[in-house]
């Protein structure tokens, strides 16, 4: 065995250059077992100074535990005192804790999701992961969908997209779920509904609202309206499927009223009429809002006695096989 010593003034500078390096580095605990590398990222990514991160996984058992790299102690400690306390999943009770770590990350550690694009980009990657759905349960016996679907409008009318109702099946209660534009508005409707007691009939209960594990998707083609559709499913957000048009109706009448109604909108269309049938259109718009107006003006609208059935498609248009209506 051999002793090495080290003199008194090199211990100190030792010390000393120890005491003055940045901490860029935050230790990450209170993970969930199934939280992810792209997950880590997408929550730390939109702080100011993100560098890199990485999720630390454990073979006994214990829950994992992540490492964020930033480019100063300062950009860490501003992330550390914005994040820590956060609830990763809103159905387990164990809160983020984040500390600066006690050294920083080596120079062999590499990012596993490192940030591609401007940060305002990886912000609406937060915000899109951030759940716009909400599931209410323990609804009375004798409240009905149209009963539930009034209470929704009146109170949230311009920020629900869409619900699904399921009626009490045997000792089970009846429940919904609700989809909102965005997660805030999701958020204070829970917030509001959350222990509302509804007396209806003679039946009392408290009703309870909490973000849905699955987003569902409010607009898919054949969904009955103001209902939502079965996750997985994502329809075009660009192009409008028209259906039910009269028989009298040609390609030509088609582009020309869209062309007066959304001027300069309408990328593309595919109009189609087949052994006398009603025809039916896709139409692809250059924008997903045009999208939606043309959807809220021609569903259910009435044209020679038909009734216009108006709703996403399920895939865009592809404008590299059609040739251009505007």
């Amino acid at each position: 065995q051999f002793l090495y010593f080290i003199d008194t003034n090199t211990l100190i500078s030792l010390i000393k250059i120890m005491a003055d390096q940045d901490i860029k580095t935050l230790f990450v605990a209170g993970l969930p077992y199934d939280a992810t590398d792209r997950e880590l990222y997408l929550m730390f990514g939109i702080t100011k100074g993100y560098d890199k991160s990485m999720i630390v996984r454990k073979e006994n058992g214990k829950r994992p535990y992540g490492f964020v790299n930033y480019n100063s102690q300062a950009d860490a400690e501003a992330a550390k005192d914005a994040i820590n306390g956060f609830q990763w999943d809103p159905s387990d009770p164990i809160k983020l804790k984040i500390e600066l770590s006690k050294r920083n990350t080596p120079d062999w550690f590499t990012a596993q999701c490192s940030p591609s694009g401007s940060a305002e980009l990886r912000k609406m990657e937060v915000l899109a992961r951030q759940p716009k759905t909400l599931f209410v349960t323990s609804l009375p016996s004798t409240v009905g969908k149209d009963l539930f679907k009034a209470l929704i409008v009146a109170n949230f009318s311009e920020q629900v997209v869409g619900l699904r109702y399921t009626a009490q099946i045997r000792n089970k209660p009846a429940f919904a779920f609700v989809g909102f534009h965005d997660h805030l508005q999701a958020k204070t409707a829970m917030e509001r509904l959350e222990g509302y007691v509804w007396n209806h009939e003679g039946v009392s209960s408290a009703i309870h609202a909490s973000f849905a594990n699955t987003e569902y998707n409010i607009t898919a083609e054949g969904a009955e309206a103001g209902d939502v559709v079965q996750p997985g499913y994502t329809p075009a957000s660009r192009t409008v499927h028209l259906s039910r048009l009269p028989l009298s109706c040609t390609k030509e009448t088609l582009e020309n009223q869209f062309e007066a109604l959304f001027p300069q909108q309408v990328e593309a269309m595919r109009f189609s009429q087949k052994d006398g049938k009603s025809p039916f259109a896709f139409i692809l718009f250059r924008t997903p809002a045009s999208a939606v107006e043309a959807i809220k003006r021609y569903n259910g609208s009435e044209w020679e006695g038909s009734v216009l059935k108006a709703s996403q498609a399920r895939t865009e248009l592809d404008v590299t096989k059609l040739g251009t209506s505007a």
